[in-house]
């Protein structure tokens, strides 16, 4: 198992293959048991960390070796791989809740929602400084400067080469900083948390993990949404570089993988597959209603865009109350969707 995982599936975006291999690979373990094993929530996890890691150790070399020689180039170089750690990020993000130590690192990784902009103010204060910033001084500063938020900051709020003379000292500080947090999860997740669980507790921890990661994914919609007529487009995820819609669109990709090996086969088990093809053409609907393009901006400005958004909400939003109000109920479950805006 481990030189499969290791091998094969450090790309983000293999992430839905990989789960439902390994909900394959864990039920070749004991074809008489139903239901969820703790190896399959683990490795969901472990993998994930470890593909977010990588990428966290990629986007620190090329954010040394853009401050190293900086062309137009290297900073596209860098400002790539800031893309592709974001995206490796969505699968845990929402993702950590049941394991304490997890959750509170999540918000070292990324300081969202950021209603006030707190991570520019800080940044341009860190900036106009005149001691040094090491990832070790970073450590005892504030979480918005720490993480993804803050490297988008760096390197997109404004960024041209000429601009990375005063920035590279931060940046390549975050960056070391980012790995430093990123090695931590990877490390959390080394230790299997449901390993003397029981199967209704691993069944409970699976819907749990899957209503937090919605929730999330949920928010970085709604947020930026407002109120008809009135959008806040400064409140999306990762819209400085221009990759709302696309961060959305990998979390509902991650979001119905999850679904897919966990609960999907939870609820054909107990001759619940009614419900389960239901979900399932939800989950494809969600999917298919994300509108095309990368940023969100553009879209939240006009009347057809907006409508679209509205598509995607509401079927978001049925997803989470079929979970809470039918899937748990018919697995015997209770489950709650609640999540903390950390501002």
């Amino acid at each position: 198992m481990k030189s499969f995982l290791m091998n094969g599936y450090t790309d983000g975006t293999k992430w839905p293959m990989l789960i439902m291999t390994l909900s394959l690979l864990s039920g070749c373990d004991n074809p008489a048991n139903s239901g969820i094993s703790s190896s399959l929530l683990w490795d969901m996890q472990k993998q994930s960390a470890l593909t977010f890691a990588l990428h966290a150790k990629k986007l620190e070399t090329d954010v040394s070796s853009l401050c190293k020689t900086a062309t137009p180039e290297t900073l596209a170089n860098a400002q790539a791989q800031w893309t592709e750690t974001m995206r490796a990020w969505q699968p845990l993000a929402g993702a950590n809740l049941g394991h304490e130590a997890a959750m509170s690192l999540s918000w070292q990784i990324q300081f969202y929602p950021d209603k006030k902009n707190t991570t520019g103010r800080q940044l341009t204060q860190l900036l106009d400084s005149a001691g040094d910033v090491t990832p070790e001084s970073l450590a005892g500063s504030s979480v918005a400067v720490q993480g993804l938020g803050a490297l988008e900051w760096l390197l997109f709020e404004e960024a041209n080469v000429s601009a990375l003379a005063t920035r590279c000292e931060v940046m390549q500080a975050v960056a070391a900083r980012l790995k430093q947090s990123t090695l931590e999860m990877e490390a959390i997740w080394q230790t299997n948390p449901w390993e003397t669980s029981s199967q209704d507790q691993r069944e409970k921890a699976a819907l749990s993990i899957l209503a937090g990661q919605l929730d999330a994914t949920i928010k970085t919609l709604s947020l930026p949404m407002g109120k008809p007529g009135f959008p806040k487009p400064y409140q999306a995820q990762a819209w400085r570089s221009s990759q709302s819609l696309a961060l959305l669109r990998s979390s509902i990709e991650a979001l119905n993988a999850r679904y897919i090996v966990t609960l999907d086969t939870l609820l054909r088990d107990r001759d619940q597959s009614v419900l389960a093809d239901r979900l399932t053409k939800h989950w494809k609907a969600a999917q298919e209603s994300v509108p095309t393009g990368n940023g969100m901006k553009p879209i939240l400005t006009n009347q057809t865009g907006y409508r679209q958004l509205m598509t995607l909400s509401n079927n978001l939003e049925y997803l989470k109350i079929a979970l809470a109000d039918e899937a748990a109920p018919a697995l015997g479950m209770v489950v709650g969707f609640n999540s903390t805006d950390g501002d």
